[in-house]
Formats: structure tokens, C-alpha cells, sequence
């Protein structure tokens, strides 16, 4: 599969970052496209400036997949709307820079909830139909950094591993049929380490992150059926990445907290 035209994506977290981006893409390539995002203004906006450039149906379902009934929600109204999907592109996530038991606790189980049960909750609702017709394409946005124990960003960090690793052993089960997973995995810089490091070199977080670079080479992925991709980072951060499951973790944990912890 070399090209998403006629194919509808479900996009979820589709008014910014990397879902925006893919969207775009998506559409460029003549794509149908359900955008799921809680703001329902950002996803009409969205809407109104795909359809000026592109000749492509376009479908907003305004969810916040923190709540439980959420996709099984966004399921039935795409049924009921009598759209077919073929792509969904799960993007929706967020995370705080802060202690784990610091955490608010709507924040603490809203983070669990939004990946680890509303993803894979609405990715097993599709999965039943992509299997019945043979054919459908998975992308999970996750993180390059879920290799890393990193102090302060536990459990968003730790979301993503469990939401990797469940999209690797779906694609498992899926190996007899021509439904793929691709797990995209972006090493994202956020700005406030540049204002602190300044030109040092820390290697977890050198480099700024560029969405739509990111997302280009996460679709291309997903239509060629790649299972793990690691994306945004130089070819001495790949290799510091292989050897991590080597390095004693307890010894990477105190390094990256001395790090986490300047914030």
C-alpha cells in the first residue's frame, strides 16, 4: 500500500501537533478524514481549511477520550454516520513534568485512562471490521523516549511503553492478515530544556522536534506496514538508544532525574 487516496483516516487528537500534521498529509494525498478532538471549534476550523484546498470528505466527532463512554461513542456515531474506516491514527496523549505522587489526581488517571483504556479501547472496536475485509492500517504515536526510565514523566512515559508494546502484540495476532500496526516513536524536545542547557548536549534532548517531519515519515510508515520506527533523532542517539536495555537502569534513572529535576 504506497498511497492513503480514497482511504478514510480516523485521526484522533487531530486540531494539533503530530494528528494535525498527519491530517494534512492525509488529505494532501486525497484522503477522507474523521478528526476527533474535544474542542470542537479547533476541529471546525480544521475542517473549513481542508476543504478549501482539498476535494475530500471531511467528518468532526468533538469526544474528550478521558471519559470512558467516549469511544465506544465515536464508534457508533461512525457507524451511524455510515462511514467505513481504514487508517486510524492514534495521537491523543498529554504529560506533565512533575513527580508522579505530585500529580492532581483527576491529572494522574485522566493520563492512564485517555492511553492505556480510550486508545485501545477504540483501536479493538475497528479492529473487528479491518480484520473482516483484510485490509487496514494502525499508527500509534508514542515516544522515543519510552525506552527511558525518565524520572518526572513516569507515567506518561510508562502510558506509552504499555500502548507500544499492546500495538506490538496485536500486530502478532494480526501477522495472518494484511492489517497493519506501525508504532512511531518521535524523540520530542521540549523548549524549556534548551533554555536551561543551553548549548550543552544533552543526549536525550538535543533536538527540537519538527511535527510535520515526524508525521510524514510516521505515514509513510504506516502505509508500507513498518512495525517500529524511530524518528527525529541523529544516528548516535539511535545507537545510545540500542544500547540502553543494557545499562543498568538504576544508574540512567539518577542521571535523568539530576536532569528532570532543574525544572
Amino acid at each position: 500500500m504506497t498511497s492513503g487516496k480514497g482511504k478514510t483516516a480516523l485521526i484522533t487528537s487531530a486540531t494539533s501537533g503530530i494528528g494535525r500534521e498527519v491530517a494534512c498529509i492525509h488529505a494532501e494525498h486525497g484522503g477522507g478524514l474523521v478528526l476527533v478532538s474535544k474542542n470542537k471549534t479547533a476541529l471546525d476550523q480544521l475542517k473549513e481549511e481542508l476543504k478549501e484546498k482539498y476535494d475530500i470528505p471531511i467528518y468532526v466527532i468533538a469526544k474528550d477520550l478521558c471519559d470512558a463512554s467516549a469511544p465506544k461513542e465515536i464508534f457508533e456515531e461512525v457507524k451511524k454516520s455510515g462511514l467505513t474506516i481504514d487508517y486510524i491514527i492514534n495521537d491523543a496523549g498529554f504529560g506533565e513534568l512533575c513527580k508522579s505522587y505530585g500529580h492532581e489526581e483527576k491529572h494522574f488517571l485522566a493520563m492512564l485512562d485517555l492511553v492505556m483504556v480510550s486508545l485501545a479501547s477504540l483501536t479493538r472496536l475497528f479492529l473487528p471490521e479491518f480484520t473482516k475485509k483484510n485490509e487496514g492500517r494502525i499508527l500509534n504515536i508514542s515516544s522515543a523516549n519510552m525506552f527511558v526510565p525518565c524520572s518526572m514523566e513516569a507515567m506518561y512515559l510508562a502510558s506509552k511503553t504499555f500502548f507500544s508494546n499492546f500495538g506490538t502484540a496485536f500486530s502478532s495476532e494480526l501477522s495472518d492478515t494484511n492489517v497493519t500496526i506501525t508504532n512511531l516513536m518521535p524523540l520530542k524536545k521540549n523548549s524549556r530544556y534548551e533554555t536551561v542547557f543551553g548549548s550543552v548536549k544533552v543526549p536525550l534532548f538535543i533536538r527540537r522536534m519538527n511535527s510535520h517531519k515526524v508525521a510524514k515519515t510516521g505515514y509513510k510508515a504506516m502505509l508500507q506496514g513498518k512495525l517500529n520506527v524511530l524518528c527525529g533523532v541523529t544516528f548516535a542517539q539511535k545507537a545510545m538508544y540500542s544500547t540502553i536495555p543494557s545499562i543498568q537502569k538504576k544508574a540512567i534513572v539518577k542521571s535523568i532525574r539530576k536532569m528532570q529535576e532543574i525544572f
